[in-house]
């Protein structure tokens, strides 16, 4: 009996922090897509922990930190989804569009592995976006508030 109860208290353990597996395929958006359906479309990613997608919907420079929420979070619960403000590049930008997206989320992180940004919970965040020229696809470059 005793050896039931270590493995199923090591079964929990082990879910708990290794992780969830991909609960559903999400379609990455056709080149044409706003700021607004790639923000959703990389938010469902996260959710139904489709790490594939989440990185196709960043740029090189962002892939990395974007992606890794995808193992972090336990779920993301899309609450709105503003409409896009333009952004200004600036003269390091190599982007001809920038495009910021402020949403509302609510979070819960996987045991021990939540990033420090946030905690469990209803939030508000938001995601930069750039594109090269208008034909381009819209990819997600940094998030924050801000």
């Amino acid at each position: 009996m005793l050896s039931l109860a270590v493995l199923g208290i090591g079964a929990v353990a082990g879910w708990l922090l290794l992780g969830h597996r991909q609960t559903a395929e999400i379609a990455v958006p056709g080149d044409d897509a706003s700021p607004e359906q790639v923000v959703t479309a990389y938010l469902k990613s996260l959710d139904a922990h489709d790490c594939e997608i989440a990185r196709a919907l960043a740029t090189s420079r962002a892939r990395s930190s974007l992606a890794g929420w995808c193992e972090d979070v336990a779920s993301v619960r899309v609450i709105r989804v503003e409409s896009p403000k333009a952004q200004v590049p600036d003269d390091a930008d190599t982007a001809v569009q920038i495009s910021y997206v402020p949403v509302e989320i609510d979070v819960q992180w996987r045991l021990f592995h939540d990033d420090g940004s946030m905690s469990d919970g209803p939030t508000s965040w938001g995601y930069a976006l750039v594109r090269e020229s208008s034909r381009s696809p819209w990819r997600i470059y940094d998030q924050g508030v801000g």
